[in-house]
């Protein structure tokens, strides 16, 4: 029994035909989290819940963990044991040999349920995680949470505006994403308090401009925008609100560059008759398409020219900040200015 596909897990819980064991960890917590809740919601409903429930937290003892999960059920079918964010990375090698011990025999009675709402890792880059997922592999399932790709996101965002008693077109729906981005629970918080806002009506343009509040990323794509529009006071509104808020200016440059470099990709490809999402071959474009055709858009009344130009300030930047002590934001305001002066050159 080695991966289930998270959109496989509800039908498999209704079945209520439980593995002895289940991992569930992946990049969105959200969806771990609520996976864990279906789980405990099953096990709260079975009676003698004292004695057929047990949760554990990181620090909990292998022994302990074994005692509660090769303890047989009381009245019922199953017994339920939930451990959150255990670590097999930091245990000795006698907690990890009993752990281990307890994974590679699991109890039929039992369901023993590892979840991972806090902890990120990669379990094919160490020998331990490795050696753990391969043990669980044949006894039980392993269910990842990855990140959603934006078609996933913006049908996320509809559903649950609509849910909470008001109506957002795709389109805006789309726009929440690209301010919020992928982080399931932020982009929750975010969707309820405009729906709260927008109770009974359909969610306006106006409303997640001044509600919706944006990520860094999305700031600095506000700033090339302002770049592009060369709006002066604008950008240097952005890059204080940036500074402010603790943004450092090389990360600042790295976002703003890659913002560039996708016009720089896609005003070479419609230059030479190709389409924008020609360019997805290039780089990690799966799942943020979004990017280049935001790119497009920008590049219309741009040249090839004047985008390298601005590579080339941004990378002169980028150079100065790692190499000097010269102010960050001395150099985020003369960035700005250079890309300024070059947008308004000749197009040639």
């Amino acid at each position: 029994m080695p991966y289930l596909e998270e959109n496989k897990l509800k039908r498999h819980l209704e079945a209520k035909e439980y593995s002895p064991i289940y991992v569930l960890f992946g990049k969105e917590k959200y969806l771990v989290k609520k996976a864990y809740r279906n789980f405990y919601n099953i096990a709260s409903k079975c009676g003698f819940e004292e004695f057929n429930l047990n949760s554990f937290n990181s620090e909990a003892l292998a022994d302990d963990i074994a005692d509660a999960a090769l303890a047989l059920p009381f009245m019922e079918e199953k017994k339920f044991v939930f451990v959150s964010d255990y670590n097999i990375e930091n245990k000795n090698a006698a907690e990890l040999s009993k752990i281990t011990e307890l994974v590679s025999d699991p109890s039929e009675d039992t369901v023993l349920v590892f979840f991972y709402p806090t902890l990120d890792f990669d379990p094919k880059k160490t020998a331990k995680w490795k050696n753990f997922f391969k043990i669980i592999e044949k006894h039980g399932y392993l269910i990842e949470f990855c990140e959603k790709e934006r078609p996933d996101l913006v049908k996320f965002i509809v559903s649950l505006c609509e849910k909470e008693g008001a109506a957002i077109s795709k389109d805006l729906a789309g726009r929440v994403a690209d301010y919020v981005g992928s982080d399931l629970n932020a982009i929750m918080n975010e969707t309820i308090k405009l729906a709260s806002f927008c109770k009974n009506r359909e969610v306006t343009r106006e409303d997640v401009e001044n509600l919706v509040t944006k990520t860094p990323e999305a700031k600095i794509f506000a700033l090339s925008k302002a770049i592009l529009a060369s709006n002066f006071d604008e950008a240097y509104e952005i890059i204080d609100n940036l500074l402010y808020y603790g943004e450092k200016p090389v990360g600042i440059v790295s976002v703003l560059s890659g913002t560039f470099v996708d016009m720089y990709r896609v005003k070479a490809a419609l230059s030479s008759g190709k389409k924008s999402e020609d360019v997805a071959e290039y780089g990690e474009y799966k799942g943020k398409e979004f990017r280049l055709r935001n790119a497009e858009r920008d590049v219309r009344n741009i040249s090839l020219q004047k985008l390298r130009r601005c590579i080339d300030i941004l990378l002169e930047a980028d150079v100065l900040l790692k190499s000097s002590r010269v102010s960050g934001e001395l150099v985020l305001q003369q960035l700005v200015a250079n890309m300024l002066l070059a947008l308004k050159g000749e197009n040639r």
